[in-house]
């Protein structure tokens, strides 16, 4: 059995929310379930559970938490997705996402404004990668979720003016999203 696999039910079977470093206890429990077997006890048990997960968490959500043990470090730790915060999903969607956030950051310095039909498939891709919702569009375009939902289904589309601010609006939203996922 995978690691992960071992986590997810042991942590239900136990009702922890999550694991991580310093659970010795859940680390050996999960251990056995996955049958990774270590010579010795303590921290080398914990610390192979922790790198498997790191390596592949599987349907846990991985991220980090302070130590709590009065030093200002943080540890990563692995939440059961009902339990973890939203901003840590969140960053686990848009991780599966990172490569096509990438392709779709470079697509955009090279979007002809005059091309009405890239525009609506542009203005998709990004509500499909989750860069943006529709409520951000309205608001950063001062206009109505009515206008914007003419703008995904093709039957509207703006001045090639304001499509030039739309790309370079959006290729910020992906700038961003990319520092972000890539760093720790």
């Amino acid at each position: 059995m995978k690691t992960c696999e071992a986590a997810v039910l042991v942590l239900r079977e136990t009702d922890n929310p999550a694991v991580m470093w310093g659970d010795e206890g859940l680390c050996h429990m999960i251990a056995d379930r996955a049958g990774i077997r270590m010579c010795g006890q303590g921290p080398f048990t914990s610390n192979a559970v922790l790198k498997n997960l790191s390596q592949c968490p599987g349907e846990l959500i991985p991220g980090y938490t302070s130590a709590g043990n009065g030093v200002r470090s943080r540890v990563r730790i692995f939440w059961l997705p009902e339990h973890a915060p939203k901003s840590w999903i969140e960053r686990r969607r848009l991780m599966l996402n990172l490569p096509q956030i990438i392709d779709f950051h470079d697509s955009l310095e090279s979007v002809d404004p005059e091309d009405t039909p890239a525009f609506h498939s542009t203005i998709l891709k990004a509500l499909e990668l989750t860069l943006v919702m529709d409520e951000d569009v309205a608001h950063q375009f001062s206009m109505s979720r009515t206008s914007l939902d003419r703008w995904k289904n093709g039957t509207n589309a703006p001045h090639s003016a304001l499509r030039k601010s739309v790309y370079m609006w959006l290729r910020e939203r992906a700038a961003s999203a990319i520092i972000r996922l890539e760093s720790p």
